[in-house]
């Protein structure tokens, strides 16, 4: 698997190491608005890992924090989809789902990409977050 080559090559540290499969059920009860949604996730996705927990405690980085953003660790991710899914929404269902930053390896058939987006918080809901800005993309 190429996406297993790239996430060797960022080397993280043993101590961020998860490896955890993420069930589509919490996919669907927190990232999912409406019943197309649910459906690209129950048809879209294969499978999305919970790979590393990138902490003050588990990467020696410090948390950052200002007026209306909180990074007190960044979720890395694999996403694995199914030929024929709706790539772009997915990847976007999945930054929203998940509360921290979230550096995303996404990998279908043989392409592979990697994805990233800044969250602040909720200007209406206290205790959201929201993806600030658009969600930056590479394959």
């Amino acid at each position: 698997m190429k996406s297993q080559a790239l996430i060797a090559a960022f080397d993280l540290p043993d101590s961020s190491l998860v490896n955890q499969r993420v069930p589509k059920k919490l996919l669907l009860e927190n990232g999912a608005p409406t019943a197309a949604d649910k459906r690209s996730i129950n048809e879209g996705i294969d499978e999305l890992i919970w790979i590393a927990a990138l902490k003050p405690v588990t990467v020696g980085v410090p948390e950052f924090r200002d007026e209306s953003h909180e990074y007190l660790e960044i979720a890395v991710l694999l996403l694995t989809l199914c030929d024929g899914a709706k790539t772009t929404r997915l990847v976007e269902l999945v930054h929203r789902a998940i509360p921290y930053p979230v550096l995303l390896f996404i990998e279908q058939g043989i392409r592979l990409s990697l994805s990233v987006a800044h969250k602040r918080w909720s200007q209406s809901e206290a205790g959201k977050t929201v993806l600030e800005g658009d969600i930056v993309s590479v394959a």
